[in-house]
């Protein structure tokens, strides 16, 4: 009975999505997935990377934009269908992520809060509209994974000298970033 619940679960917001992604792509998109896809599609045509063919631009995730670009390649007469593709692909990515995670959740707290958690993952409105074209669906996705990793793969493995290793990363990570954000005209 309870996998029959968590599979209903998945595949009604599964359906949500999609039928959202399809009938109102709007609601998701952003300005910034345009860019993206102008990125992608002139790297597939040759042009680098820019956003009007002319001029070299950054301020992009570049992983996600190089993810887009074989769909440019393989489908290039039907452009127009890519973003509402990309849309879709991502909401299998989100469902995924959110399996993924109530499987840690599962873990850790036990059935119940998993399932609490998979009611309001698959049709929480503010995760829904996390699903727009960018790279955010993508983030969730390697991040549920790399905790499922952890949890069930390396926790108890690491030893002391990994974690704290790992921990360093971690710091230099939070330090340059801390440094990247300082505001440069001050």
């Amino acid at each position: 009975m309870r996998r029959i619940v968590i599979w209903l679960l998945l595949i009604a917001g599964l359906v949500v999505r999609v039928v959202i992604a399809v009938t109102k792509p709007e609601v998701l998109w952003i300005d910034d997935t345009f860019y993206s896809l102008g990125i992608a599609r002139n790297i597939a045509l040759g042009y680098g990377w820019t956003h009007d063919g002319l001029h070299v631009t950054n301020g992009f995730q570049p992983l996600h934009v190089f993810l887009i670009v074989p769909l440019y390649f393989v489908l290039p007469i039907y452009g127009r269908f890519i973003p509402i593709f990309i849309l879709l692909i991502q909401c299998i990515q989100n469902i995924v992520s959110g399996f993924i995670i109530f499987l840690v959740i599962e873990k850790l707290l036990g059935i119940r809060s998993s399932i609490i958690f998979l009611v309001i993952f698959s049709f929480s409105p503010y995760i829904i509209s996390g699903i727009n074209g960018l790279e955010t669906t993508l983030q969730l996705f390697l991040f549920s994974i790399i905790t499922y990793l952890y949890i069930f793969r390396w926790q108890g493995r690491l030893t002391k000298s990994d974690e704290r290793l790992g921990n360093q990363i971690v710091e230099a990570a939070a330090l340059g970033g801390g440094l990247a954000c300082w505001p440069s005209h001050a």
